[in-house]
């Protein structure tokens, strides 16, 4: 009988202490999350005051165009009062031939107006891409003569830039057919006095900014970031196959 009522002992005493255990384990577990909610929910408060100091602190735009910067040089282009060949100088086509690039990119840049003020036309961004790649790249100079602000300059050639990529391939292509080749290569003859050519090939650096990843394999002999492009042309100085 002792021993049997030692054993029963026993047994409820370890039964009582693993409850014990189990019940205080659960309870710091519970303390903890508690605790670590709560540390959470300060840090989101802090982080949302200071965003909300940051936010109050920021700068207010005094003006949409700087004083003094102005568009006259643009509208006289636009409004013929410059010689035809100030649109060669400047854009490096004709007038004609600038009106129907805008034609064809005009799907592609075209922007609505807003309440605080009106988007800018498809003819002043192409515009402002030419006149930009067409005289050493210079953002405040071409800010300057388009009255628009240095920042809108960049988005703008850069949204230009990548629209007349979506062109390449309707503009730019290989013969396919006996007929054509035989056209390019009659016609390159007779203009330039090569015989059995189709066109002229030539390599060139575009320069860019310094890569990110890999950029040593971008370091021409001149020491400079450039990407090499080969081109061809055929009779009149039109591309038929780029190749970066």
């Amino acid at each position: 009988m002792r021993t049997t009522n030692y054993l029963s002992f026993s047994m409820h005493f370890m039964h009582t202490s693993y409850i014990r255990s189990t019940h205080l384990r659960t309870l710091c577990y519970k303390r903890k999350r508690k605790r670590l909610l709560n540390m959470i929910v300060r840090l989101s408060r802090c982080y949302n005051i200071r965003r909300s100091g940051r936010c109050n602190k920021r700068k207010h735009r005094r003006f949409w165009v700087k004083p003094g910067r102005t568009n006259k040089w643009w509208e006289n282009m636009k409004n013929g009062l410059v010689t035809a060949e100030e649109w060669k100088d400047n854009f490096r086509r004709s007038e004609q031939s600038f009106n129907q690039l805008c034609d064809e990119l005009t799907p592609y840049l075209q922007k609505q107006n807003t309440h605080l003020r009106k988007a800018l036309s498809v003819k002043v961004r192409v515009g402002v891409t030419l006149y930009y790649l067409s005289d050493e790249g210079r953002y405040r100079k071409t800010a300057n003569a388009f009255g628009i602000a240095v920042t809108t300059i960049s988005i703008i050639v850069r949204e230009v830039c990548r629209a007349i990529t979506f062109l390449g391939k309707k503009y730019i292509s290989l013969p396919k057919t006996p007929h054509d080749v035989r056209h390019y290569v009659s016609n390159f003859y007779l203009r330039h006095g090569f015989p059995q050519c189709i066109g002229a090939i030539d390599g060139t650096h575009i320069n860019i900014k310094k890569p990110k990843e890999n950029s040593s394999d971008y370091i021409n002999r001149k020491g400079r970031y450039s990407l090499n492009v080969q081109a061809l042309c055929d009779y009149q100085c039109r591309f038929l196959d780029v190749d970066i």
